[in-house]
Parts: C-alpha cells; structure tokens; sequence
C-alpha cells in the first residue's frame, strides 16, 4: 500500500492533474481557517493547526524548504493565537472579551520592512544552498529560494500580527498570497495556487471586515499619521 501522506497517492484526476490527498486535505483546513480568522473566530487557530501539519510533509516532498520550515512557526503561532486572542490584557479587550484590533504605528512598520527584506536575503541564501550544507535532510536543490523566502519572512510577520490582532496583517497577507499563487503555480500544485489566489481575495476581505468590526478606531488612527 502507498504512503498515504505522499505527494503521489492520488485520489482523483482532473484534467490529467493528479489531486494527492494531502494537498487535497491540507487545502480544504487552509480555506477554513482563513476565513474563520477575518469573522474573529478563535476555532481558526485549532483548524489552522491541521493545516500547517499537511502542509509541513507537502512542502518537504516538493523540495520548498523555506514554506515547509513555515509551517513549525505556524504550529507555534496558532497556539500563540489562541491564547493572546481569549486572553487579552486588560483594558484590551473588545466586549466579546476578545482581543480587539490594532494599528502598528510608524517604527513598528519600519521594523516589520526591515524584517522582511533582510530575513528574504539572509535567509534565502542559506535555502539556496542547503543541499550542499545538509545533503542528507535535503538531497535536492530549493526551488525559488528567494521567493520562497519572502513567502516565509512576510508570512512569519504577518501571522505574528494575526495573533496581536493588528489590521496590517492582512495587508501582508495579500502580499504573501500574491507570491505563493505564482509560486506553486510553477510548481505544479495548482489546488494549492489556487487555494492563495483566494486567499487574497479572502484577505482583502479581511482587511476590510476587520476595520469595519474596529468601528473607526482603525481609520481615525490612519488620520491621525
């Protein structure tokens, strides 16, 4: 009997793409838990959770080391979500008794550029090369290492704001979907390029959802920059 974790053990064909139950599963607990995020739901965090663990064997298995290393962040981070989200400090809680929405003010948005653009080059010189350091964990070439890095530093970002509450997240995500669309596009696993082509319209909503659910605090704090 085949690996049922594989990329290969395929459940059905369409238009001669083989759908391989993992990508299949790991996609459907993806779309789930996004959206479960822009209604300010806390089971997103436990959905989430299923996600990153297909996710993490996938990513292995077609040599995008940087996502597959994301998705150990992820596991962290939606614990993390969980509880910064149904244990906020006081006096900042919404009366939901959640934490309620933020804005980064103009250091905290230097900070998280800075971030990205220094974590993509470093980072990804290392996952371009990683065959070489640790042939026996990973016996073949990154694919894209620096796009699969920016995919990596900005979403390790923008979850992190996800789990503060902070409205720019989903900005980050947009970015994020945008570049892993084409990414795994290129790569073959079209259920998942288009599961993040939604999940930029997903995040456009979210954005959208979340400053209005702010009841103006988010724009009168964007007037006030």
């Amino acid at each position: 009997m085949s690996n049922i974790f594989s990329i290969d053990y395929t459940i059905f064909t369409f238009q001669d793409y083989k759908m391989s139950l993992i990508e299949l599963v790991g996609t459907l607990f993806g779309f789930w838990a996004v959206w479960l995020s822009t209604k300010e739901k806390v089971s997103s965090w436990y959905i989430g959770i299923l996600n990153v663990v297909c996710f993490f064997w996938m990513f292995y298995q077609i040599q995008l080391y940087s996502d597959m290393l994301l998705q150990v962040y992820f596991f962290i981070t939606n614990l993390m979500g969980w509880y910064f989200w149904t244990h906020p400090k006081e006096g900042d809680e919404n009366i939901s008794n959640q934490l309620k929405i933020n804005v980064l003010n103009q250091n905290q948005k230097l900070l998280t550029g800075v971030f990205i653009a220094l974590g993509t080059l470093f980072v990804g010189l290392f996952i371009g090369r990683v065959h070489e350091i640790m042939p026996y964990f990973f016996q073949k070439p990154a694919s894209f290492p620096y796009l699969d890095t920016f995919i990596l530093m900005a979403s390790i970002a923008a979850q992190y704001l996800l789990t503060k509450k902070y409205i720019e997240s989903w900005l980050l995500w947009i970015a994020v979907d945008v570049v892993a669309t084409g990414v795994y596009f290129q790569k073959n696993i079209l259920l998942t390029s288009f599961e993040y082509f939604v999940f930029t319209l997903v995040a456009v909503y979210g954005f959208l959802n979340w400053q209005k659910n702010s009841k103006g605090v988010v724009s009168d704090r964007y007037n006030e920059l």
